[in-house]
C-alpha cells in the first residue's frame, strides 16, 4: 500500500471516529464555529489591510489628491 493509499485511510478513519464522538448538535456547533472563524479571519485581513493606506493619508495629505482610488471618494465625503 502506497503512502497517499494509506493516508486516505487514516483519514477515512479518524472521521468515522468523530462522526462517533459528536452528536449532531455538536457537528452543527463546530460547522458554525468554522465558519465564524473564517469570517473572523477575512474582517482581520481587511483590517490590516487598510491599516497602511490610512496611515499614508495621515502623514501625507499630498498623496490624496495622488490616488485615483481616493478621488472616487472625495466628491462623495466633501473633503
Amino acid at each position: 500500500m502506497d503512502n497517499n493509499a494509506y493516508n486516505r485511510e487514516e483519514n477515512r478513519r479518524m472521521i468515522q471516529k468523530l462522526r462517533y464522538i459528536f452528536s449532531r448538535t455538536d457537528k452543527v456547533k463546530l460547522v458554525g464555529l468554522v465558519a465564524l472563524m473564517l469570517i473572523g479571519s477575512v474582517l482581520e485581513l481587511l483590517a490590516v489591510a487598510v491599516f497602511n493606506p490610512f496611515i499614508e493619508v495621515m502623514m501625507q495629505t499630498s498623496s490624496i489628491s495622488d490616488d485615483t482610488f481616493l478621488q472616487f471618494f472625495l466628491p462623495t465625503y466633501k473633503y
